[in-house]
């Protein structure tokens, strides 16, 4: 269009009739600011494309980092379900039949049913506070007002206001209280506990005092509280669900960002002292493979040679990667090992000779 009026303004000067020559340049004034008004509106156009540009970009970048911390913690209250379903199993099984458990361990598991989980409160909200979206793009709307949903939905004190049933119970008995972590290792740990903490006087009461009404009516009443907070937390799981499907499908190129990932144990030749590092054959689903010589034992995958990132299960030659989950256990052998993160999946293939 712009060569369409300089070939016109060109035509109009080499035109030498002096009748028309002030109507030339006339046409020639107009034409030169039609050519500076287009030339403006061009300008603030492509201005305009390129600030949208930035801030999408900007958007998507903190949107991969929003999406990263509701990974993670979508896996850390996975466990925690894990831990609250296992006190549960536990005090399923008292209920039933106390003599079936240990009686050098029943105080302890009695004190640590009351143990809870940390309060949540989701980190997103930080990364969040810097989303700024565009009003006029829906799907940017849709997506920010779901995640302000999810972080203001996503806090739950699992201590406040929680009644004590069974400590009082045994303070009442004179039964000291040992120091206890939640988690759902801890009760795998309460093999390793001092087994002179409580003596025989105070195992045996124990271990008669729990079939007693008030014990059972505490252990019900805990197990009530248990299946609350499991409702409530598969409530915050399904929330970062959605957000991270509505994340991937606004912006499919989102990624992890976990690096250096690698496992370790007393499987492998470094034990539990450094990783042995695998190769990210697939930075976008975050796929990494290596291949090990193994000894019958254990492993875990992590990130680096710190614990911030980790990742085990239960099971054996495959599974899912569990974060922060139990020891994975090994059977000795040459193997292929591909840890799948973004689908929280493992597998050890035996190598053929």
């Amino acid at each position: 269009m712009i060569k369409l009026f300089k070939n016109i303004r060109k035509k109009l000067v080499e035109e030498n009739n002096s009748v028309n020559r002030n109507t030339n340049y006339f046409k020639y004034a107009i034409g030169e600011i039609i050519l500076v008004v287009i030339g403006i509106l061009i300008a603030l156009s492509i201005n305009n494309w390129n600030e949208t540009t930035k801030k999408d970009e900007t958007f998507n970048a903190i949107l991969e980092q929003i999406y990263n911390v509701l990974d993670r913690e979508s896996e850390m209250m996975l466990q925690t379900n894990i831990g609250l379903q296992l006190q549960i199993s536990v005090i399923d099984s008292i209920l039933k039949n106390p003599h079936s458990i240990d009686k050098k361990l029943l105080p302890s598991l009695l004190f640590y049913l009351e143990k809870n989980p940390d309060n949540i409160t989701s980190e997103a909200a930080y990364q969040l506070s810097f989303l700024e979206f565009d009003p006029k793009n829906y799907s940017q709307s849709k997506i920010s007002k779901s995640l302000t949903y999810y972080v203001n939905y996503d806090n739950l004190n699992f201590s406040e206001n929680q009644k004590k049933y069974l400590s009082p119970l045994l303070h009442s008995l004179n039964i000291p209280e040992p120091d206890l972590l939640f988690g759902h290792f801890a009760l795998n740990n309460f093999e390793n506990a001092d087994p002179y903490f409580f003596t025989e006087e105070q195992q045996n009461m124990v271990l008669e005092s729990v079939t007693n009404d008030k014990f059972q009516n505490a252990l019900k009443s805990i197990k009530n509280q248990k299946q609350t907070f499991i409702f409530n937390v598969n409530g915050i799981i399904s929330e970062a669900k959605l957000n991270l499907k509505q994340i991937k499908t606004y912006y499919p190129e989102a990624k992890l960002f976990y690096t250096e990932v690698g496992i370790l144990g007393t499987a492998t030749e470094k034990d539990w002292v450094e990783t042995l590092f695998m190769k990210a054959t697939n930075t976008n689903l975050s796929i990494w493979e290596g291949d090990f010589i193994l000894n019958d034992g254990f492993v875990k995958f992590r990130c680096g040679n710190n614990w911030t990132d980790n990742w085990g299960g239960d099971t054996f030659p495959k599974g899912r990667a569990n974060y922060f989950g139990e020891n994975i256990p090994i059977k000795a052998g040459n193997y292929h090992v591909i840890l799948n993160l973004t689908e929280k999946t493992y597998q050890f293939i035996l190598k053929t000779k």
